[in-house]
């Protein structure tokens, strides 16, 4: 009994820290599209770029060398947990390899400097948009 016992918490402790290959969120509930205070990231568009700039941007021009596709737009879906960390990445609009996007995500997994949405005075999990154009000059 006591070595089922040992093996059923391994087991749900090995559960809860994967979820499709990343951590398991347990402050993420709902997830809101929509909020009244969007999500934000330190400086907003100016901290945006400049983290694009510095970290994002190597990652593509290594996609491009590698890979042999042009990427000139892309729009990113962050989800902000409560805490202000990304815990999830989307590509609803992006022209790039499997490897690329997972890449670009392993980055941004890893990203600080976010303050959560808010619903009501509270603090939430929610969704951003990052539209991004690219002008490779």
């Amino acid at each position: 009994m006591k070595g089922l016992t040992s093996i059923l918490t391994l087991l749900g402790l090995a559960m809860s820290f994967l979820v499709n290959g990343q951590t398991a969120n347990c402050y993420c509930d709902t997830i809101f599209d929509l909020v009244e205070i969007k999500p934000q990231y330190e400086n907003d568009v100016k901290g945006l770029m400049k983290y694009f700039i510095s970290d994002i941007t190597p990652i593509i021009s290594n996609c491009i060398n590698r890979d042999s596709t042009l990427i000139a737009s892309m729009n990113l879906t962050l989800t902000i947990d409560k805490k202000g960390q990304v815990i999830d990445v989307g590509f609803p609009r992006i022209q790039a390899t499997e490897m690329c996007k997972k890449e670009i995500t392993n980055k941004i997994l890893n990203m600080d400097g976010w303050t959560s949405g808010q619903m009501n005075g509270i603090t939430v999990c929610s969704k951003y948009v990052w539209p991004i154009s690219i002008n490779w000059k």
